[in-house]
Formats: C-alpha cells, structure tokens, sequence
C-alpha cells in the first residue's frame, strides 16, 4: 500500500459527497515536483503502461501526477486506500470506480498542458473539460464541424478574439456533455441534448475555459459545489 505523502494532509476539507452537488478541483500539475514521486507509486500497472507509451517523457510525467493526485482525492470520498482503488472503463472509455468496492462515486478528469480538473459527484454521472483558447487554429473548419448553424452564425458577427473566445467556450460544452454521457465523440459532436443534464461554465482556470455537465436538475449552487473550485495546495488560477 503506498501513502500520497504529507501533502495529502494539507487539503481543504470539501466535506462529504451530497446528492445535487459537483466538487471540482484544480491543480497545475507542474507545481507538484516534490510529491511527484509518493504520487507516480499509487498508479495501478495500466496507469503505468499508458504512462509509459507517450513519447514525450513530460507528458507521461504529468499523466503519472494526475492520476496520483486523481486516486487521492477519490481516496478521500470512498474511504479506500489510494492505491488500492480499481479504476475501470466504460464502452467508451468512461472511467469509473470498480463494483467490488460496493460505493457508488461519480468521477470525471480534464486537462490542457499542466492544467487540471477532477469532479466528482455522490452518484450523478458527471463530465468535465477545460482548453486553452488559442489562435493557432482552423477556425472556420472547426466552426463548421462542431458548432450549430445557429452558433456559426454568431460567430461571424464577431471580432477575431472574441470568435475563438466564443468557439472554445462551445467547445468545452460539448465535450463536457459528451464525456458525462459517456458518448465521447462517438456521438454526434454538434448535438447537445441537455434535456436531462445540467450543463455550466465555471471560471477560466490557467487560461483555459471550463466547463461541467452534471445528470440531473437539483445542483446546489454553493461551495464547494458549481460555482467554486476547491484548489489544490499547489494549485493555481
């Protein structure tokens, strides 16, 4: 059984998982080049071997981080030992909490460089996502696959900024829909079906534009729930 480090100790407490809520953490992964090496020991040998096909050795380096520090938090609301947690996968690729632990915790991870989201809700699927907005893109392309007729025709009424602004703020709607269903995009990208979901922006982190999608209506709009991330201690906006 391996231990995250004293680090670990240090983390706000966000209190229990209560139905309608949606914890979202953040962390620049950077910043944990101390704790680096307690949280690379908790990762599971599937952790490890996708850690180790990225061709970049940074990339693989801050996947092995994300995922220790993704195993202590879900440490913390399902009572197990971070490295003894079992991860699996849906159809899709989802990721969720094994059945043998007898817990029913929702969790869903983003990230864009060394920026970080985790969520986590009691029972109610959930999806995050986060993008950094960047010029050095096809907009136009991009527009056309994966925004509305509606939504193209809003964005040519834009500057240039704040076209990519409005794009990458869709964009991670979408995918924040797409990855709390469980489709990914295997569904259709440009549908965004939220009769049944909850979907809200969430403040730019490191950049980036975020995003939540959660099943469900009765979301508790305070912290630390929609509306506030919780940082970790090493985070940073």
């Amino acid at each position: 059984m391996s231990d995250p480090g004293p680090w670990a100790e240090s983390l706000p407490d966000a209190g229990p998982l209560t139905p309608g809520e949606v914890h979202v953490w953040s962390a620049s992964l950077t910043r944990f080049a101390e704790e680096a090496a307690g949280l690379h020991r908790l990762l599971s040998s599937d952790e490890e071997a996708h850690a180790a096909r990225y061709k970049d050795p940074r990339a693989g380096d801050l996947y092995r981080t994300g995922r220790g520090i993704l195993r202590t938090l879900l440490a913390r609301y399902i009572d197990r030992a971070p490295s003894d947690i079992e991860i699996t996968r849906g159809p899709h690729g989802k990721p969720g909490v094994a059945p043998c632990h007898g817990v029913v915790c929702q969790f869903n991870v983003a990230h864009s460089g060394d920026a970080a989201l985790f969520a986590f809700t009691a029972s109610a699927r959930v999806g995050v996502d986060l993008e950094r907005v960047r010029a050095d893109i096809d907009l136009p392309a991009l527009c056309a696959n994966f925004l509305t007729p509606e939504e193209q025709a809003e964005v040519r009424g834009l500057s240039p900024d704040a076209q990519a602004e409005f794009f990458f703020t869709r964009w991670v709607r979408r995918e924040a829909f797409l990855k709390a269903s469980g489709e990914g995009f295997s569904g259709e990208p440009r549908r965004l079906d939220t009769a049944l979901w909850t979907l809200r922006d969430l403040p730019d982190f490191a950049g980036c534009k975020v995003a939540v999608c959660v099943e469900g209506f009765c979301l508790t709009p305070r912290p630390p729930s929609l509306h506030s991330f919780l940082a970790l201690r090493k985070g940073g906006a």
